[in-house]
């Protein structure tokens, strides 16, 4: 919120993560110049200008979506939440005509009737805005884009045709929050060929962050990392329609995440064009050639997914070459011993028509590594349900991670290849 004594405002805004990615997002902000970001279940508070909030939208790799909190009210009655409503400036946020949807949760309150407080903070906004309307939750995405909490996940690149606001009652206390991206975060603006079940781009950059290609990433690196401090090329031998060998590319030239799409706060009266012009300036400017030598590989046994990958990669940004895309079971990978380091979101769940065989699956995808990969580094998304696939590849490895990928448990789980073994 605004505070008294700066003449630039500053605003409490909240960035919105998948449960388990908090402490990646409040490292990310902290690179980004943003002070004392605070983690919650969920997300990672901090404070901020709108310029902040800019550049967290533009840069973050791991959120979802930044929520700015624009009014705190206590509200024990209706009486006081349609005064607080409409004390409110909402001509600050809203232009004439434009339209809004409300999420509303209650808890704890005496306020406990979503509708009715929905109803509420809609009539203080009608007063003030001209031609304002308000339109149901799920039609407040771009046209044919993802609902908010859908898993749908192909793109059409735009800016959502509402702007959400977010009303939570907790304790009789009524905090309103805007949301400032419009699509989630993961929505880069490149991926318009899928496959199926494809890893959301912030879950990716979480493996790849997690899994040791921070060490290759000089505006990430801490000088404290474990993984990928020795690696040459990175590999997913089950890439799908590309994710994570695209986002390890844009991470190693460091293209900012939101260059290629739109945002909710681009539409606010209070914007400043002018100020996001030069951080869209600067991260074009900020943008570097990838570490020489370094090769990043994508393999998959699905023709149609690789022919996906490269068009999706074409639309990324990615250097011609960078990225070499091979139409090839992960069995046949080719031998290289120098080490280097191998990420995959490899088959489970609805993506494997029978779970049954997934122990054998690891097994062979582990002898398959031994043979052509020793002294590598892995990081693979598991299940975290108890069923123990981490066991089955024939060499150690360690959960960094827990989340949830489609709505199921996972775990990101690191380990290194055996060496080989030279015959006396």
């Amino acid at each position: 919120m605004p505070t008294a004594s700066s003449k630039i405002p500053f605003f409490q805004a909240f960035a919105v993560v998948t449960p388990g990615l908090e402490g990646l997002a409040s490292f990310e902000l902290r690179r980004m110049g943003i002070h004392n970001p605070r983690q919650e279940p969920g997300g990672v508070t901090f404070h901020g200008t709108l310029a902040d909030i800019q550049r967290a939208n533009l840069w973050s790799r791991t959120a979802e979506r930044v929520l700015v909190r624009i009014s705190r009210f206590d509200a024990k009655d209706f009486g006081s939440l349609e005064t607080g409503a409409r004390r409110l400036s909402w001509k600050k946020w809203l232009r004439p005509g434009a339209a809004f949807s409300l999420s509303v949760t209650c808890h704890r309150s005496a306020l406990f009737h979503s509708d009715a407080v929905a109803q509420r903070v809609a009539a203080a906004i009608l007063r003030q805005i001209p031609g304002a309307h308000q339109v149901p939750l799920h039609e407040a995405d771009s046209p044919d884009g993802p609902g908010l909490f859908g898993e749908q996940d192909f793109e059409t690149p735009g800016s959502p045709t509402a702007q959400r606001i977010f009303v939570r009652l907790e304790d009789d206390l009524c905090v309103i929050s805007l949301d400032s991206s419009g699509d989630r975060l993961h929505r880069r603006g490149y991926r318009r060929a899928v496959t199926a079940a494809p890893l959301r781009e912030t879950l990716a950059c979480a493996v790849l962050l997690s899994g040791g290609l921070q060490a290759m990433v000089p505006s990430l690196r801490t000088g404290k990392e474990t993984l990928g401090t020795r690696a040459a090329w990175l590999l997913d031998p089950m890439c799908g329609s590309g994710t994570l060998p695209i986002e390890a590319a844009r991470l190693l030239c460091n293209i900012a995440p939101g260059s290629s799409r739109a945002f909710a706060f681009e539409k606010w009266p209070v914007h400043d064009a002018a100020s996001w012009r030069a951080l869209r300036n600067e991260a074009q400017e900020k943008r570097v050639p990838p570490p020489a030598g370094f090769s990043i590989q994508g393999s998959d046994a699905d023709s149609r997914a690789i022919a996906a990958a490269r068009d999706n990669a074409a639309r990324a940004g990615i250097p011609k070459g960078l990225i070499q895309w091979t139409a090839a079971p992960a069995e046949e990978l080719a031998d290289n011993r120098t080490p280097g380091l191998i990420v995959s979101n490899p088959p489970y769940g609805h993506r494997l028509s029978d779970a049954r065989k997934l122990p054998e699956f690891f097994r062979a995808l582990g002898k398959t590594l031994a043979r052509a990969r020793p002294g590598s580094e892995t990081a693979f998304l598991l299940p975290d349900d108890g069923s123990g696939f981490e066991k089955n590849f024939g060499f150690a490895l360690e959960r960094r991670l827990r989340f949830k990928n489609g709505g199921l448990p996972v775990g990101l789980w690191t380990g290194a290849v055996p060496q080989a073994t030279t015959p006396a």
